[in-house]
């Protein structure tokens, strides 16, 4: 998966998130992940079978 931007759904709720493909711990399984959710409602997630990917790279928004 690439760096940037893309729609999740995790935990019931939907929300755009930051994906970014770096070392992460999994607390739950004790397990080191490669990719971690930058997200902005909640704690970051590693990439891990709880996220749902809803859509393809979204362009980052321009300031």
């Amino acid at each position: 998966m690439k760096e940037g931007y893309y729609w999740i759904q995790y935990n019931g709720g939907r929300q755009i998130a930051y994906y970014s493909p770096e070392e992460g711990y999994d607390f739950i399984s004790g397990e080191e992940i490669m990719g971690v959710w930058y997200v902005t409602r909640g704690h970051d997630l590693c990439n891990n079978s709880e996220v749902e990917v809803l859509s393809g790279l979204i362009e980052e928004p321009k300031p």
